[in-house]
């Protein structure tokens, strides 16, 4: 990670925008702030950034349906700021794409350190050496996954940008194709912590890679299985790293 993380703040609430600007600063790293939709892309189109922190109540579209605008173009880390503690509103956060959810008002040293950790975990999908069974790309039965940079290719080609959490589910997956990875380990492994999910959230994050892994397969015969009262499998037949990647 830079030893300044550039960090774009969406929002269009002054005092909360403020709070989040010096809650980065004292923590070393420079901020962007952009106050709808158009001045996001314009930012993101000109500069490099590092993590997107989203308010979802902006004025000019919903917060998120932008959010889910954003993850199907960019694989950038994104931590919103939700108005309710609700089990249901962090749920749709996730199921949209978000890295992280955090309650508003915020608590500057809870914030400053979910920010770090997710920086953390985006910096060492990148960095990470890779083995056999980790290798920065890997191929599975006509599909690829890139890991670094976070999306999935289709035996047709098409690109399908991964949330950190969705990449590291599948990353889970494909290190066991054909073997059951209980319910714990996915969540661990897909949220970079060892906590309980919220309700259902775990089972989101499948249907959404379900979705994306569903164009090539046949109806009934899913990549990801469910095996009732252990976990998930990936019932992929060839598995293998892309040689000469990194």
């Amino acid at each position: 990670m830079n030893t300044q993380p550039h960090v774009l703040v969406v929002g269009d609430d002054p005092a909360i925008t403020q709070r989040v600007i010096t809650c980065l600063h004292r923590h070393g790293m420079t901020v962007s702030v952009a106050g709808d939709a158009a001045a996001m892309d314009e930012l993101l189109a000109r500069e490099p950034v590092d993590l997107v922190v989203l308010d979802l109540g902006l004025p000019d579209t919903h917060g998120l349906a932008l959010l889910r605008r954003l993850r199907a173009v960019s694989a950038l880390p994104v931590v919103v700021l939700i108005a309710r503690a609700s089990s249901y509103d962090r749920i749709v956060g996730f199921e949209s794409g978000a890295d992280e959810c955090i309650t508003k008002p915020l608590d500057p040293v809870e914030f400053a350190a979910r920010v770090q950790r997710v920086l953390r975990r985006a910096q060492a999908d990148r960095t990470q050496p890779r083995g056999l069974s980790g290798a920065g790309e890997v191929r599975f039965d006509g599909w690829q996954l890139h890991r670094t940079q976070r999306y999935l290719q289709t035996p047709e080609g098409a690109m399908l940008p991964l949330s950190n959490a969705e990449c590291r589910l599948l990353d889970a997956l494909l290190a066991c194709p054909r073997a059951v990875v209980t319910r714990d380990q996915l969540f661990d492994q897909a949220r970079g912590r060892a906590s309980a999910p919220p309700d259902g959230g775990l089972e989101r994050l499948i249907a959404r890679l379900r979705h994306k892994l569903g164009g090539a397969q046949a109806v009934g015969a899913p990549l990801i299985k469910t095996v009732r009262g252990m976990g998930y499998m990936l019932d992929a037949r060839q598995v293998e790293p892309v040689p000469g990647l990194h």
